[in-house]
């Protein structure tokens, strides 16, 4: 186990076992992912599917039938106390939302959601199970009103509430028929989202129940591809299925239904899955009838919606083939499937003749006139499909239509209509009232005017005389206003009374809403998160859903909480929560989003997939959310090939999905033929006239389907809003569909993508329960003030509504005071409820509890008193602070001057230390210098590199975009080719011919060779071209056909068999002056073409493309140029017969030549791949050999460097036995030395002191004086002042050192002092000659120790005393010269002188004295080296230890430094005296 999952072990901690399998996961003490899915476990072991979590139920499909769904248990749930908190279960969900729906009037919703197969359609029908029947038995009508006069009701048309509850569970299994299907993740899938709205009477009075009066449902985007194609394993809806298994023998053969049943049709058999094992189709069909006669679907409505279903499995197995007699790419319906296109015809009853041709044509309409043109096999067969699908999604609207307005959209049509019945009675009694107050008025008009004639007879009588001429306008004066009024009136009336269409518009969903009497319950079942091999725009469109729903989910259970508690000032830790908010505007924004863009690429000439992901990825390339895709993942995942596509990969909630845009723009347009409507609009079925009626005669612009979705799905989320959301996570245990299995990782995923876990952690640590202050003053405060409005308004509603729970006696760790709320913590609804229940006008409070109640508001009040005194008390004290901080301030700074000038001189004294610390810092800048050199270095190789990487990258791409536009071409060649007839292969070769001879003739030949005039003109110029003994005068100005033109002809045709033109090509006289046959035409103009360009007489002007080929091919098949005769058609014509490719070449000029040369470069390419292949295997074989040899080397030089060490460690140990004799007779000689007696000094008599050190002093000495040399040495000063080791005598410079008192410590500097004089001394005596480096430096090696020098010795050969440099008895002096210098040196007899540039001195320190015996062997070769390794490995160096001398312990270790380097140096480490 890795650390991580051990650290994970130790810090999970266990809930106790009393709590394993709670109902309620915000009960739990350790509220962990792990405890949620233990807890979830226990309870699926016993099976207890449902969990409880405030208002969210988990619920686990038990892949079994359990007995906690009988109406026992519906009527266990409904019986509970009002105000009592039930187990978890989807009736308590159901019952919790009914509750809502009674005491505040506000519609509620219920979203079941969750994965495939997690069984959210039996959920979502338990719900609306529970609550059809409680209502419907009457378990919530109240004993003071509220209970429905079934009488009256059956009187006006409505249905009692059993039938409606009947009815509404009667639409499941029409709905699951027709809308679901098996899947790979579920049995019983459904493939279209369903809102189900149950609908109840708004309570007139609170409290009372209002009564379910009907439903109505919404249905969201239904699988229409799954009609014509289905995966292996999966099949396609239920109906099908159920129709072949459930009826009689008599009715499948009157569909045209075989005794083989599913198998014989193409649109059931493709998926190898016919029956689902547990599942009975003809039980299911039988419960299908059933339901439908419940839903009032009369026996011929159902057996019209049975052929209609059969029809379109008839349309399924037409079948379509090449139309041979035809020479374009048309089709025709094969023999095999006529029986199939007359039951097609027969059961949707329309005309055989109309429906062949609706399936193999389609009519364009070219301003104002119908062109038919015919399908290819293709396009054929896609317009069955899309046909298929058309009928069959109307058909699921009509039920689903037909559903609804038998379950409440007929009783508000009545309804309306009696509401429209009494308006338009009030309106004719209003305009007869008018009508009779108008003739009044002008009754008392005419009285009015009698009147005044009578008295007024004077005026009358003067009227008279001039009465002939305004008589007859008084008169008019008089009438015009009735008429005229009365018309226009009369006309509104009409208007107004004989609007019928009202009436009989059909009631919608809009409707529904608007009506206030009603409110409603809404179940939202729809299609659960899906991902599977092959994703297309169904599923694209089916998880953009569950995206918007998880996002709904995260408002309202997580984010809405937070923001709640925010606005309130609850003390709250916000927690971070995941927000898809990015992948839903990628998907539904507008302008920019998925949808949009592709509504943008249908409207583009003839886009394609390709097309559409273009414009995604132009805008959205660098989306975290999206990927492109090339491959399908899934495929690879499963060991198959790379199955290679045109898609795009989304990042959801629940996981990324990998879509393939191959059919995205096709199901986006969703379009029905306008000839599809016309032929089954016509139809006599009453069913099938009505699918497409809609559709008929718009020529609006048309929505396409993902524009319609996006709608649809906008207007779901804005009922939701304006409900209170109860959820219902469905859970799927495994992956297996078996009952007692539960997969912890996969359920803990769906937690997971489901925000349950940061859910259960809100709500446990959260309040999930809330009330205003207004509800509960409004509930007590009149009862508690005797309803005083001036002590209510006086009243701190905060403090009263604390006065209220506390009188409850509740812990104030119960609940949170807010601004404007109380928030209780979970597990408090039963008190909320009886909290609710108790207040109200009709419950008087007891007197003990409003004296508490007042003596609280009091105690309050003190309290606020006090705490504004003490308020008052602090700030006060807080400005005397203030003030006594300012002095203080004042203070500081004075002292903050003096510590600066502290500081400032402390910064002068570290100013002065940082100047001394510049010299180290310069000794680093060589080391800078060198670093930033390695570094430039560096950067100028990772430059190369790079250059060198993009270089290679741009060169792929340009390869990648060369082969994919070669590609295209190719594409594109391909495609022009295949429809490329007979006809269209002699336009393209006429007009190549006709452009040539526009070209040779100069002539106005037309472009297809049909012009006969201007054609035998231009051939009789060629003939005076190309034939010397053409004497024929051209007719130019003649009639087309006649004799003249047809003489230009036959000159014409006489030249041509002058110059060797084929029979096969030549033409007869008709065949071109009447235009009978253009292939012959073109035949002798190739063949003209060919002898011109053979015979070289027109070198300026090339043959046509299809005649240059020939002739390339004649050559390649190795005929001479005379031999060559070209004929393109007839029967041994070079274009009869042709192959694909020489169509390609034929449409684009030199497609053989350029592909013939990319398979030479190819060719060429993989011999050079394969030479390089074989000269890397053979450098990788010779690299190996090579290093076989140098590993044999190397084990030779170690073998070597073993015997060297074994040699110097066999001399060593000899010269450490000589060394241990020697000390040993040195140590007797001493003892003898003491023993004799010592001489008599002489002069005064006095005995000289004898120091006992003086042999040490002697070797440290000596030892210093060789150090120092050395070093003069090493920088070629001895040479140039041509002193040498034995110019300077140790004995003398030690007793000049005693005479100056020198310490011993200082002996150093004093022996450089007095050899460097020296050294000054003889260069000043030899000005000319020039100083000298010597070459090669002395070897070195370690100096032997000194021996006992007790008395002056002779040196021997006439050397002088002092420091001497001598030979072994067993050595030779030789002579060597070196440069300019010649230097003596001592080698042992008979040995030869090595070659070495680096050769050193062997260097013998000695005091004046007997000489130290000889080696009896010389060191071996390499025995230095050995010894430096040696100490180089073995740590510091040790100096030799002679046993019989030993030195003081207070003389301290003087080292000798090597200048100018800080490493320490061999002479160092040899020379160093512990």
């Amino acid at each position: 186990m890795s650390k991580k999952g051990q650290e994970e072990e130790k810090k999970f901690v266990p809930n106790p076992k009393e709590l394993d399998g709670v109902p309620d996961l915000s009960s739990l003490i350790y509220l962990e992912e792990p405890h949620v899915i233990h807890n979830v476990k226990c309870r699926y072991k016993k099976d207890l599917i449902y969990t409880g979590i405030s208002s969210v139920l988990v619920a686990v499909n038990p892949y079994k039938q359990l007995k906690c769904y009988s109406n026992d248990m519906i009527t266990q749930y409904a019986n509970k106390a009002k105000y009592e908190k039930g187990l978890p279960h989807v009736y308590n969900v159901a019952e919790q939302a009914y509750r809502q729906l009674i005491w505040t009037g506000t519609n509620q919703s219920m979203v079941v959601c969750g994965e495939s197969g997690a069984g959210k359609t039996e959920n979502a029908k338990y719900l609306m199970r529970h609550l059809a029947y409680t209502t419907s038995t009457g378990l919530y009508k109240s004993t003071k009103g509220g209970v429905i006069d079934e009488k009256s009701a059956e009187s006006a048309g409505a249905l009692t509430s059993a039938k409606i509850e009947q009815q509404i569970l009667a639409a499941n299994p029409i709905l699951e028929s027709f809308g679901n299907a098996k899947t790979l993740l579920n049995n019983n899938s459904s493939r279209f989202g369903k809102f189900t709205k149950l609908l109840f009477n708004k309570p007139e009075k609170e409290g009372e129940g209002g009564n379910i009066v009907g439903s109505a449902m919404e249905t969201y985007l239904l699988e229409k591809s799954r009609v014509v194609f289905q995966a292996k394993g999966e099949r396609n809806y239920h109906i099908f299925y159920q129709l072949c298994a459930g009826l009689d023998e008599q009715s499948l053969e009157n569909l045209g239904i075989s005794e083989g049943g599913a198998e014989d049709f193409t649109y059931l058999n493709q998926s190898d899955c016919i029956e689902i094992p547990g599942m009975s189709d003809d039980y299911r069909f039988t419960e299908l009838v059933e339901a439908m006669e419940m839903l009032s679907f009369t026996k011929e409505d159902q057996g019209k919606l049975f052929a209609a279903v059969a029809a379109v499995l008839h349309l399924g197995n037409i079948e379509f083939e090449n139309d041979d007699t035809k020479t374009s790419d048309a089709c025709q319906i094969t023999e095999d499937s006529d029986y199939s296109v007359k039951m097609a015809a027969h059961l949707l009853e329309v005309k055989e003749e109309d429906l062949i041709r609706r399936l193999t044509k389609q009519s364009i309409k070219i301003r104002g006139n119908v062109i038919w043109k015919e399908y290819s096999v293709q396009g054929a067969e896609g317009n069955r499909d899309s046909t298929s699908k058309a009928i069959y999604g109307n058909l699921f609207n009509w039920i689903v239509h037909k559903i609804n307005h038998e379950l409440f959209l007929s009783k508000l049509e009545s309804k309306r209509n009696a509401a429209l019945e009494a308006e338009k009675a009030e309106l004719l009694k209003k305009q007869e009232q008018e009508k009779l107050q108008a003739e009044e008025e002008e009754k008392l008009q005419k009285i009015k005017e009698a009147e005044k004639a009578l008295l007024t007879p004077s005026k009358k009588k003067k009227k008279k005389k001039i009465g002939n001429k305004f008589a007859m306008f008084e008169k008019k004066e008089e009438e015009a206003p009735r008429p005229i009024r009365r018309r226009k009136k009369k006309k509104a009336t009409k208007n107004t009374a004989e609007d019928e269409p009202e009436e009989k518009k059909e009631m919608t969903m809009d409707d529904l809403d608007n009506d206030p009497s009603i409110t409603w319950i809404g179940i939202l079942d729809v299609f659960g998160f899906e991902c599977f091999e092959y994703n297309s725009f169904e599923q694209f469109c089916i998880n953009f859903t569950n995206e918007t729903l998880q996002r709904y989910f995260n408002y309202n259970i997580m984010l809405s909480e937070q923001a709640e508690y925010q606005r309130e000032g609850i003390f709250w830790q916000p927690i971070q929560l995941p927000d898809n908010k990015p992948c839903l505007d990628l998907v539904n924004k507008r302008p920019g989003g998925i949808f949009a863009l592709l509504d943008t690429a249908g409207q583009m000439p003839k886009a394609d997939d390709k097309t559409f992901t273009s414009l995604l990825f132009k805008e959205h390339s660098y989306h975290p959310n999206l990927k492109q895709m090339r491959t399908n993942p899934r495929a690879k995942k499963k060991g198959k090939q790379k199955v290679y596509i045109n898609g795009f990969e989304i990042k959801h909630y629940a996981m990324p999905v990998c879509y393939d845009a191959k059919e995205f723009l096709i199901k986006n347009a969703d379009r029905v033929h306008e000839d599809s409507v016309e032929v089954f609009c016509g139809s006599k079925s009453p069913i099938v006239s009505k699918l497409l009626l809609k559709l008929k005669g718009k020529k609006s612009k048309k929505r396409t389907l993902g524009y319609v979705f996006s709608q649809q799905l906008k207007n779901l989320m804005v009922n939701l809003n304006k409900t209170k959301p109860y959820f219902v996570r469905c859970i799927k245990p495994n992956l297996q569909k078996k009952p007692g299995m539960f997969d912890d990782e996969y359920v803990g995923n769906q937690l997971r993508c489901g925000g349950l876990i940061e859910a259960i952690k809100i709500i446990k640590c959260g309040y999930p329960t809330r009330v205003p202050y207004k509800a509960i003053f409004a509930r007590y405060g009149p009862s508690v003030f005797n309803h005083d409005k001036q002590k209510m308004e006086a009243v701190n509603q905060r403090d009263f509504c604390e006065a209220i729970l506390r009188s409850f006696n509740k812990n104030r760790s119960h609940f949170e005071m807010g601004l404007t709320k109380v928030f209780f913590k979970g597990q408090q609804e039963e008190f909320l409820e009886e909290l609710m229940r108790k207040g109200g006008a009709n419950w008087k409070v007891p007197p003990e509890l409003v004296a508490q109640i007042k003596k609280h508001l009091l105690r309050k009040r003190v309290q606020r008193v006090m705490g504004f005194f003490k308020g008052y008390g602090r700030w006060a004290v807080r400005l005397k602070r203030m003030r006594a901080m300012r002095v203080w301030a004042r203070w500081v700074r004075v002292k903050v001057v003096i510590i600066k000038t502290m500081y400032r001189s402390v910064e002068r004294a570290r100013q002065r230390i940082a100047i001394k610390n510049i010299i180290g810092t310069l000794r680093t800048a060589l080391a800078v210098q060198r670093l930033q050199r390695t570094r430039r270095s560096v950067l100028f190789m990772q430059r190369h590199f790079r250059h060198a990487k993009v270089r290679a990258a741009l060169i792929a791409e340009l390869d990648k975009r060369i082969k994919k536009k070669r590609e295209a071409q190719e594409a594109l060649a391909a495609n022009k080719a295949k429809r490329l007839g007979s006809d269209e292969i002699v336009g393209e070769v006429a007009r190549q011919a006709a452009a040539w001879l526009r070209k040779v003739a100069f002539e106005k030949v037309a472009e297809n060779l049909f012009d006969g005039l201007s054609n035998g003109i231009a051939m009789c110029q060629i003939c005076e071209k190309l034939d010397n003994d053409f004497d024929h005068k051209t007719y130019k100005d003649v009639a087309e056909g006649s004799a003249l033109a047809k003489r230009n002809i036959e000159a014409a045709l006489t030249s041509f068999k002058r110059m060797g033109v084929p029979d096969a090509a030549l033409f007869d006289v008709d065949d071109l002056a009447l235009l009978k046959n253009p292939r012959k035409v073109v035949n002798a103009v190739a063949a003209i073409c060919a002898i011109a360009s053979l015979t070289e007489k027109l070198p300026s002007i090339k043959p046509f493309p299809t005649v240059e080929f020939e002739i390339g091919e004649a050559r390649i098949r190795g005929e001479k140029d005379e031999d060559i005769k070209i004929v393109l058609f007839g029967e041994k014509g070079a274009l009869e017969n042709m192959d694909e490719e020489r169509k390609k070449e034929l449409i684009q000029p030199g497609y053989l030549d350029k592909k013939r040369e990319f398979e030479r470069k190819a060719v060429e390419m993989e011999r050079e791949k394969q030479r390089r292949l074989a000269e890397m295997v053979e450098r990788e074989k010779k690299a190996k050999e090579e290093a076989a040899r140098k590993e044999r080397e190397m084990e030779e030089e170690r073998k070597k460097l073993e015997r060297e060490r074994q040699e110097f460690m066999e001399w060593k140990r000899k010269r450490m036995q000589e060394e241990k004799d020697r000390a040993i007779k040195e140590a007797e000689e001493a003892k003898k030395a003491k023993e004799a007696p010592k001489p008599v000094p002489a002069g005064d008599g006095k005995v000289d002191k004898v120091d006992p050190n003086v042999e040490q002093k002697r070797q440290f000495f000596s030892l210093t004086l060789a150090a120092v040399m050395r070093r003069f040495e090493e920088h070629g000063l001895l040479t140039a002042a041509g002193l040498s080791y034995e110019s300077f005598d140790a004995i003398e410079l030690l007793e000049q050192s005693e005479k100056e008192n020198v310490p011993w410590h200082m002996w150093n500097d004093w022996v450089t002092q007095r050899i460097r004089s020296r050294i000054d001394t003889k260069l000043q005596r030899l000005p000319q000659r020039r100083s000298s480096v010597s070459a090669a430096k002395p070897r070195q090696q370690p100096l032997p120790p000194l021996p006992n020098a007790g008395a002056k010795s002779t040196p021997a050969n006439g050397q002088q005393e002092g420091v001497a440099f001598g030979a072994n008895k067993n050595q030779q002096q030789v002579s060597v010269k070196k440069g300019n210098q010649v230097q003596q040196q001592y080698r042992a007899a008979g040995r030869k002188p090595r070659r070495r540039a680096n050769a050193k001195k062997s260097i013998i320190v000695s005091i004046s004295g007997p000489k130290p015996p000889p080696p009896k062997a010389p060191p071996p070769r390499n025995a230095k080296r050995y010894h430096r390794r040696r100490t180089v490995n073995a740590g510091p160096p040790q100096t030799r230890k002679v046993p019989s001398r030993s030195l003081p312990n207070d003389m301290p270790v003087q080292p000798i430094l090597r200048e100018g380097s800080g490493i320490e140096s061999e002479e160092k480490k040899e020379c160093t005296i512990q």
